[in-house]
């Protein structure tokens, strides 16, 4: 998927790079580089940077591509060193007169060098680089635009339609080109083979409809040759809603008592539990890929991931009594109730077991009512597969139990009830809430064991018992996961995972 590309382009499509250009996309590096610690705070403050907190030792800039336009724009790789790493960033950037207002990142005699994510031009710029195939220097590197066979369908009314530019999640700036074209920018580049890109090509190719449609990406190639996507086009899915707030919307009149029940919200996440399973039938039919091909579990491999599992539970255990003084009442009991089940605990993860022999699979990996699309139509689009970006690249792509994907979208319902909860704790009906969530994990895990009975050989366990053995183990891990995460981030919301660890609130 895209090979190492020549290190000069004189024409790219609409827009033509000449020597001035690649002359100031020079000068625009020197000058970024220049400013070190300025450019390091200016980037540790941004949402998208994943190294917050790790002291910057240097910084250097990679190399910087001219994109053209008017004011001229740029794409520049920018490489943080820290005592115990390092890692690069991709800045979207553009020249301004100075006084412009945008916070300045460098100063030329021409200008200012500023960021450009919310630029409608720049944008459109990429687009036609991309609808051209462009391949741009970029020092010592190359910045490849690497079309797939659908852009062409898409490219015009891609063009006219308004551009969008915001945040998609933490990690990643999102473009939106009208209704037709969804531009995933990647802040934080990591060589290899980015499962997002892979895992979306390989299940189009394989005709399941419930991703959207890989139009194009861009790659930087380092001097090395060494390839890191920096962008990923897929086609925009319409009339379709983020599935978090989706369902959201569907469960608040029952959390304030307005209606009974949430029949249609139960019904969807049953049609949910089908489509996911026909995603890990559609990853597990690639016998003949390598990176596809279902492995089977073997005995070693099931004791590490109880192993890792378990050195989960003691650093989730070791955390909560360092910070228990300080948590609420109600929130100090519940710890003492985990604290009490940890033996109960450790022989829940060894439900993972149950497991031995069947196969590993690709799966998504970070899977939640966040990474799903729920369209008028009633139908399900599954999203963002590129799984827990913090993780290195290698351990994205490892298979793995399709019982992951499962675990995690069950944690979801239970945050979906507690954020309800949250959101309006004097009005909130918590008895109906807490039925709704039982209703949903029957209906999502019965649809979702029903589909998956179509692969070829059993993906996860058919004897009852041990399926929910597996799956709590599962689900148990991702709990001590969440808690670590809420102590660290957001401890008043350190309820919703502590309560699947407690026996009688789970």
């Amino acid at each position: 998927m895209g090979g190492v590309a020549p290190k000069h382009a004189s024409v790219v499509g609409r827009v033509a790079v000449t020597p001035d250009q690649d002359d100031l996309a020079g000068r625009v590096g020197a000058a970024l580089a220049g400013e070190g610690p300025g450019l390091a705070g200016w980037m540790a403050d941004q949402r998208w940077y994943g190294d917050k907190g790790r002291p910057v030792v240097s910084l250097g800039i990679g190399g910087v591509a001219p994109l053209g336009g008017r004011p001229p724009a740029f794409w520049a790789a920018v490489d943080v060193a820290f005592d115990d790493g390092s890692a690069r960033y991709a800045l979207p950037l553009k020249l301004e007169p100075a006084g412009s207002g945008a916070w300045p990142l460098a100063t030329l005699p021409e200008g200012v060098v500023v960021d450009a994510t919310s630029d409608g031009g720049v944008a459109t710029g990429l687009l036609d680089l991309l609808a051209a195939g462009a391949r741009l220097p970029c020092g010592a590197g190359t910045l490849v635009f690497e079309p797939f066979a659908g852009l062409a369908a898409v490219v015009d009314r891609a063009r006219s339609g308004p551009v969008a530019a915001g945040g998609l999640e933490q990690s990643n700036t999102a473009l939106r080109y009208g209704t037709a074209l969804l531009l995933k920018l990647f802040r934080k580049l990591q060589p290899g083979v980015n499962p997002d890109e892979e895992i979306g090509r390989y299940l189009a190719a394989a005709g399941f409809g419930a991703v959207p449609e890989p139009l194009g990406a861009i790659r930087y190639v380092d001097p090395a040759g060494t390839e890191s996507l920096a962008g990923f086009g897929q086609a925009f899915v319409p009339d379709a809603a983020d599935g978090w707030r989706w369902l959201l919307d569907r469960l608040r009149p029952l959390a304030r008592g307005a209606v009974p029940h949430a029949g249609d919200a139960t019904a969807a996440v049953a049609d949910l539990g089908r489509t996911t399973a026909a995603l890990h039938v559609a990853l597990a039919s690639g016998a003949a890929d390598p990176a596809f091909a279902p492995e089977p579990a073997s005995s070693a491999e099931i004791d590490a991931l109880r192993a890792a599992a378990e050195a989960h539970l003691g650093e989730t255990l070791a955390a909560l009594r360092e910070r228990q003084d300080g948590l609420a009442a109600a929130d100090r009991n519940r710890v003492d109730a985990v604290l009490g089940e940890e033996p109960a605990l450790r022989q829940t993860l060894a439900g993972f077991a149950a497991e031995a022999g069947l196969p590993r699979i690709r799966v998504h990996g970070d899977y939640h009512l966040g990474q799903t699309l729920r369209a008028a139509d009633g139908s399900w689009t599954i999203i963002d597969f590129e799984g827990e970006p913090a993780r290195p690249l290698a351990e994205r792509r490892r298979k793995t139990s399709p019982l992951k994907d499962v675990a995690g979208m069950l944690r979801s319902f239970g945050y979906a009830r507690g954020a309800l909860e949250r959101e309006a704790a004097a009005v909130a009906d918590d008895a109906a809430l807490a039925a709704w969530e039982r209703d949903a994990r029957a209906a999502f895990l019965t649809a979702y064991r029903m589909e998956i009975a179509s692969a070829a050989t059993p993906l996860v366990p058919v004897d009852d018992a041990a399926f929910q053995r597996a799956l709590a183990a599962w689900e148990i891990d991702k709990a001590l996961y969440e808690v670590r995460y809420e102590l660290a981030n957001r401890p008043d919301w350190l309820p919703i995972p502590l309560a699947t660890l407690v026996p009688g609130e789970r």
